[in-house]
């Protein structure tokens, strides 16, 4: 058992980078939900990279009424408009193929599937609409039928913007990488581009470098990212570079950007060119990718374990396996053994903090929680662990939660995540007027914050606002991608009336 240690919040620290620390990089792949659940879940996700992006709608009432509410990102607005369109010019797809693009971008599947099906119900061999419903077939899983589409749309329009690009990406997640390869290099378009880049550095740097030059510039900036991204990554190689360096680096990279299916199709290359001495890392990693795509993974993790017993990382990753699948005694005995191996790693300690959690040992998980914080080098992603530890679990609150979370946001007074987690915890004690006032504080940091803007919601309402309330919660129907929070505020909304 750690040593039990009350918080004392300190300045923020500047975050390490993964090149300059082992700790902060095993925090960052293996743990990487952690992460994005503290410090990213709350953002305003920006529309997938796979959403189409459809020409202009060149109708004077679409210009003048729906064009300025998606510029303020009333979508549902907009689409309450797009519907009175479709209405009133009942001959027309082009309305619904709008309300289908919007639901594709908010990630609402159902709700765009049956906006393209209205629209191809107009006219069967509209592309734009084909093209609509094939990305959300796919992106709901439904693969067989997703490339019954996408071929038939080949068959009408094989000129099509993102063709490629969709196809390409059915054919990935079936596993098919060679009909992936021959159907991205089709078309020459962006996405294309960085998908042939990426599924042929591990065997051919150069090729993949020249790939990558030659995207184009892309009205989606998340393009322009990966595209840097990737070069950055690939500029530590040389043409001297062992081939099995870069196809293991691109593997655990492409595990970071959560394309599961090109990391696993990496590292297993990478597996293949390590022969008979495989990597214990590079098969935790594949059993990481392949737990991610709802595979068996336990006995690539113990093949992991028995390759490289004394590897910190292939334990943490084996331990996070473990607790997702519900196995939390033996997660709890990787994760000591994780400890025992490498006392300062931060991440080691979270994830026992958050089993004991699970298994309902309060008390336990706060002790190591703290000796997270003691031996981290970013304090303050620690100290917001911590800090969620505490709301998440009702627990010590009163006496430990709040006055710890306000010296953070003292010492740290622009910080959002900070007053998020204080208006979060003055809303759970029951003080919905301060919490609104700090809540509004984090909003006002981070516009894009959703959870804060749901927990000021609920202040509003406690506070009886009910106007400003309703305004907050179409915000978060509106804006939501990938949080969780949209069936809340519609459940909360409907309550409200």
């Amino acid at each position: 058992m750690p040593p039990r240690n009350k918080p004392t919040p300190t300045k923020k620290s500047a975050k390490k980078s993964a090149k300059k620390s082992a700790n902060w990089l095993i925090m960052y792949i293996a743990s990487s939900s952690i992460l994005l659940l503290v410090l990213l879940g709350s953002l305003l996700v920006e529309p997938t990279p796979e959403s189409i992006i459809y020409p202009k709608f060149s109708h004077p009432e679409y210009t003048t009424q729906v064009e300025p509410l998606i510029a303020e990102r009333q979508f549902q607005a907009a689409i309450d408009e797009l519907e009175r369109m479709a209405a009133t010019y009942s001959v027309s797809s082009q309305p619904l193929v709008y309300i289908g693009q919007i639901y594709l971008m908010q990630h609402r599947w159902l709700m765009a599937e049956d906006a393209f099906n209205r629209a191809l119900a107009r006219d069967a061999d509209h592309t734009w609409a084909m093209a609509g419903l094939a990305e959300t077939l796919l992106q709901q899983g439904r693969l067989t039928s997703a490339l019954v589409v996408w071929q038939n749309l080949a068959n009408i329009n094989p000129s099509i913007p993102g063709l490629a690009s969709g196809l390409g990406r059915t054919y990935l997640l079936q596993g098919d990488f060679a009909s992936a390869e021959a159907t991205f290099r089709q078309q020459s378009d962006t996405e294309s581009h960085w998908y042939l880049a990426a599924l042929t550095a591990p065997r051919d740097l150069v090729t993949a470098r020249n790939y990558l030059y030659a995207m184009s510039p892309s009205r989606n900036s998340y393009w322009q990212n990966q595209r840097d991204n990737l070069l950055e990554l690939l500029a530590q190689f040389d043409t001297d570079t062992p081939q099995v360096e870069i196809a293991q680096t691109m593997g655990i990279a492409l595990s970071q950007m959560g394309e599961w299916n090109l990391a696993s199709h990496a590292l297993r290359q990478a597996l293949n060119l390590q022969g008979d001495t495989p990597h214990g890392e590079t098969v935790a990693f594949l059993a990481k990718a392949q737990a991610q795509l709802g595979r068996p993974a336990f006995e690539l993790f113990e093949e992991a374990r028995r390759i490289d017993p004394e590897s910190t990382m292939v334990l943490y990753m084996q331990g996070r396996y473990l607790r997702e699948q519900g196995a939390l005694q033996s997660a709890r005995r990787t994760f000591a053994e994780a400890v025992i191996l490498d006392p300062h790693n931060a991440a080691a300690y979270i994830e026992m903090g958050i089993t004991r959690a699970e298994q309902g040992n309060l008390t336990m998980a706060e002790a190591w929680y703290l000796e997270a914080l003691q031996v981290a080098e970013d304090k303050a992603t620690f100290e917001l662990l911590l800090a969620r530890f505490y709301v998440e679990h009702n627990y010590q609150l009163t006496e430990t939660g709040l006055p710890y979370m306000e010296a953070f946001v003292k010492s740290n007074p622009t910080h959002a995540e900070g007053y998020e987690m204080l208006g979060w915890m003055q809303f759970v004690t029951g003080d919905a007027n301060e919490a609104e006032k700090t809540l509004k504080q984090a909003v006002k940091l981070n516009p894009h914050a959703l959870s804060a803007r749901y927990y000021l919601a609920r202040s509003l309402v406690g506070n009886g606002k009910p106007v400003e309330a309703k305004d907050e919660y179409q915000r978060i129907i509106d804006w939501d991608t990938s949080t969780g929070l949209r069936e809340l505020a519609l459940r909360d909304l409907k309550q409200l009336g």
